[in-house]
């Protein structure tokens, strides 16, 4: 993990140096943020958001001109801030399989299988969900 020492001076609150840090990093590497060191991230035109359950406060993202963002997660006494591919804004499904490859698995697997249980037809359906399931695993797996 990398820290950042934002300038509170940038005019955004120490938004746009923490934004040029975690930009020069790879997507999804985590910069750790002191809250003291920044303003509240919706002050500065971050939107509250969801994310993957980490034990967090709240999450919050800025998506930018070219539909990347950057994902602040709030703790008690920091920020953990990264940059993803693509932000669910311009795209929810490339961004699930681009950066929360893991969720967008199980949701294909769990689309498929929903698909393949009602075709199956009433006696089948387990059969048939437990297929769609195999086949939604592999399709998953195999767009990534």
């Amino acid at each position: 993990m990398s820290f950042s020492i934002a300038r509170s001076d940038d005019g955004h609150g120490g938004w746009v140096s923490v934004g040029r840090d975690v930009l020069a990093l790879p997507p999804r590497q985590d910069l750790k943020v002191w809250k003291f060191e920044v303003e509240d991230p919706t002050k500065h035109a971050f939107e509250v958001s969801a994310g993957a359950l980490r034990g967090q406060l709240a999450d919050y993202r800025l998506t930018l001109s070219d539909c990347r963002c950057i994902h602040v997660v709030e703790y008690a006494d920091h920020f953990l801030v990264h940059w993803d591919e693509v932000s669910p804004k311009c795209d929810l499904v490339e961004h699930a399989r681009r950066d929360a490859p893991g969720y967008y698995v199980a949701g294909t697997t769990s689309v498929f299988a929903a698909i393949g249980a009602a075709c199956a037809g009433k006696g089948n359906r387990a059969e048939g969900a437990a297929l769609g399931a195999l086949v939604g695993l592999f399709f998953g797996v195999g767009t990534l």
